[in-house]
């Protein structure tokens, strides 16, 4: 019960310190949910509706890691490298302050959203660019191999759809044709995988700011160190929120509570 407790509250502070957030997390669950056929509709809504409370519980954890690191009275640094080449420290309260007005700000959720929709406009474009090419190649090494096969092929789908108890051509040409694509479009991401142009609104947000803080060029790649005496420990911050996450709700061996100094 502690621990369900725990998530209840996170949930509810989601919704008590960033309403609106909270509240635009429900229209993508109900256009999935009005997508769905007649008799499909509830299960999916319960099982889409319980991922994105957890959904909402993790943002709202990630923010309590956040404020519990602004509120830090360590004098902890870190060192900003671009392009591994040290050019400035920033203190570790001032870094999760970055990326708490990152994580909790309109405008990175337009900027994502305006990303999505370019990476969906990209995928358009990709599939009215190469299917056709591939298909034409396709059809013309049908052709060179084995010149009957690709009428025999037209005679038999025309048959077919000509027939009322077999299955329609759509229903006997999509599905292959679908994979086809697919695995192209699975080769081509492993050839180009940034051509989709799929960014981090959170983590441009956050850069952005660190390289005005710190006056650094708009290129290049950041990273970021944690400096322990003479040594450097490169940050990870998924480790970081794991580490709050199990330590929050007990799964270190001791009872979920709220780690010392961080905010209810």
């Amino acid at each position: 019960m502690p621990r369900f407790q725990t998530f209840c509250a996170d949930v509810t502070r989601l919704y008590r310190e960033h309403y609106w957030l909270a509240a635009s997390c429900w229209l993508p669950w109900a256009a999935l949910v009005a997508a769905q056929p007649p008799g499909a509709g509830f299960y999916v809504a319960i099982i889409a509706g319980c991922l994105l409370v957890l959904c909402q519980a993790s943002l709202s954890i990630f923010g309590l890691q956040l404020q519990h690191r602004m509120a830090s009275q360590d004098d902890t640094f870190l060192s900003v490298r671009l392009d591994e080449i040290d050019l400035g420290v920033v203190p570790a309260h001032e870094y999760a302050a970055m990326r708490y007005r990152a994580a909790f700000s309109l405008r990175t959720y337009l900027h994502q959203l305006l990303n999505l929709m370019s990476a969906v406009k990209n995928v358009g474009v990709w599939i009215a660019t190469f299917v056709p090419v591939v298909l034409f190649w396709s059809i013309v090494v049908i052709l060179l191999l084995d010149p009957l096969a690709l009428p025999t092929c037209a005679e038999a789908m025309r048959a077919m759809a000509e027939v009322p108890t077999s299955a329609s051509l759509a229903q006997t040409i999509l599905p292959p044709l679908a994979a086809l694509v697919a695995a192209i479009f699975v080769l081509y991401l492993l050839w180009r995988p940034r051509f989709l142009g799929l960014r981090s609104a959170h983590r441009m947000a956050w850069e952005r700011e660190l390289r005005n803080r710190l006056d650094l060029p708009s290129t290049g790649v950041l990273s970021l160190y944690r400096i322990r005496g003479d040594a450097m420990e490169r940050v990870d911050e998924l480790q970081e929120f794991r580490a709050f996450w199990r330590q929050r709700y007990g799964m270190n061996g001791r009872a979920a509570a709220t780690p010392r100094g961080a905010p209810q």
